[in-house]
């Protein structure tokens, strides 16, 4: 999978629209993959005057690298209300009078070992985190790192979904998915604040090195299984592209809405897990495959999640990224190297 270790930031001299002075900007999941490759373009942008990235763990080693003139790291569970309240009520933090919060802290596959706490984040830290930064009085844009996992894998669905397709509302679907769905209507709930630009941001399957995601988990299991008669296309985006989109939605200011992010990869499933070195094997959809992926995982041969979501290895979701495009400037510019 692609390492993104030796990456140079050069997003700033790309990104069109830049703001007319240099913003502060609030990160949480700092320590995501997004987050990670997201601060070091920000930190090298001139665009950007000061980060404040917040996240549950101790401050990781990677961050030693910045300068503390520009660069903070606090440990705030964001679930509670009273680190929230401590954090944006500091002396520290009005003095800086933040711009923006770009909120990564988002559980982006199931976690069937802690349900609970996974809901707890995805859908009570975003709560929280929204609600203070509607009560900041300089916070203007508020960047929410939502999934193309929101939409329901039907049968019925156009080739390409736009953002007004309909979101998986399904009573029987996957608790992770109803978080994910509960989670971005919170923001779109608030988003007629006068003041406050929010922008939802549907991200394809990220793939890479480090990356926590769905669908990142599947083809990188030894050994992939896939429904018996079913082969769907799939889109994959690379963290650079999703870093990219992420400065783009800040550097315009006066832009609100939902965006579909894809990849520049599209491809069948079973040709991506062949590239990636481990070709996918099928297997009879429904109790057998949900049965031979528990036995994989017990025995440490893959992180997928296979009953989260089971349509999603039969039906394809591709994202028409057309408002991206037109609205943000954003065309997928890095091909995934599998492998």
């Amino acid at each position: 999978m692609t390492d993104l270790s030796g990456e140079k930031p050069s997003l700033a001299a790309e990104a069109p629209g830049a703001v007319d002075q240099p913003l502060a900007v609030l990160v949480t999941g700092p320590g995501t993959a997004i987050g990670r490759a997201l601060i070091r373009y920000l930190y090298y942008d001139p665009a950007i005057r000061y980060i404040w990235a917040v996240g549950l763990e101790p401050r990781p080693y990677f961050f030693d690298q910045y300068d503390t003139q520009r660069f903070r790291y606090s440990r705030v569970d964001i679930t509670r209300l009273r680190e929230l309240k401590n954090l944006f009520y500091s002396s520290e933090f009005k003095d800086i009078e933040f711009d923006a919060v770009c909120h990564l802290a988002i559980r982006n596959r199931p976690d069937e070992q802690h349900p609970d706490m996974a809901h707890k984040l995805n859908v009570q830290g975003t709560r929280n985190v929204l609600d203070f930064s509607l009560e900041a009085p300089t916070i203007r844009k508020f960047i929410f790192r939502s999934s193309h996992a929101v939409y329901r894998a039907d049968p019925m669905n156009p080739v390409f979904l736009d953002e007004q397709a309909d979101l998986n509302f399904s009573p029987d679907a996957d608790r992770w998915v109803r978080d994910r769905v509960d989670a971005e209507l919170l923001c779109r709930a608030k988003m007629d604040d006068p003041r406050l630009k929010i922008v939802v941001l549907r991200f394809s399957n990220l793939v890479g090195r480090g990356v926590h995601q769905y669908m990142n988990a599947y083809i990188n299991s030894r050994v992939p299984l896939r429904p018996a008669g079913f082969n769907p296309m799939v889109n994959l985006l690379h963290v650079r592209d999703a870093v990219r989109a992420i400065e783009l939605a800040l550097a315009k200011q006066d832009v609100a809405g939902v965006f579909n992010i894809v990849g520049k990869e599209t491809g069948p499933l079973s040709e991506i897990c062949r590239l990636n070195g481990h070709p996918a094997r099928s297997a009879p959809a429904g109790f057998v495959l949900k049965t031979l992926y528990r036995i994989q995982r017990r025995l440490r041969m893959t992180d997928f999640y296979y009953e989260a979501d089971p349509n999603r290895l039969v039906y394809p979701i591709l994202m028409d990224g057309t408002r991206a495009r037109e609205v943000l400037g954003y065309e997928p510019q890095t091909h995934v190297e599998l492998g």
